[in-house]
């Protein structure tokens, strides 16, 4: 998961959307057919693209684009450490979260 659009796609799952479609669907300012541009790597992640991604998913615009959050953690390698198992729960697990918070 070393390239922005895989973390695009990351952050995208981990926000309970599980296609660019529903992502679109649910996120009026998201394009569709842009999203899945910059998922497939077609079309490079602008700042002002990485900023809108991040504010609609629940991650930073510096981890999107270079795998570095402001604190300095790096999920990417961590996530990247988990089996196949645990990436699942952690997708999951946050799944459950953004459920939780839309309930609020």
């Amino acid at each position: 998961m070393s390239t922005p659009n895989d973390r695009l796609k990351l952050i995208r799952k981990e926000a309970g959307y599980d296609s660019p479609s529903d992502a679109a669907r649910a996120i009026k300012d998201i394009n569709v057919n842009t999203l899945i541009s910059h998922e497939n790597g077609n079309r490079a992640i602008s700042r002002k693209a990485a900023e809108k991604y991040a504010d609609a998913f629940g991650r930073t615009a510096g981890w999107l684009l270079f795998g570095e959050d402001a604190a300095g953690e790096d999920f990417e390698s961590l996530y990247s450490s988990l089996n196949e198992a645990q990436k699942k729960q952690v997708l999951s697990f946050m799944t459950f979260l953004k459920s939780g918070q839309s309930n609020r």
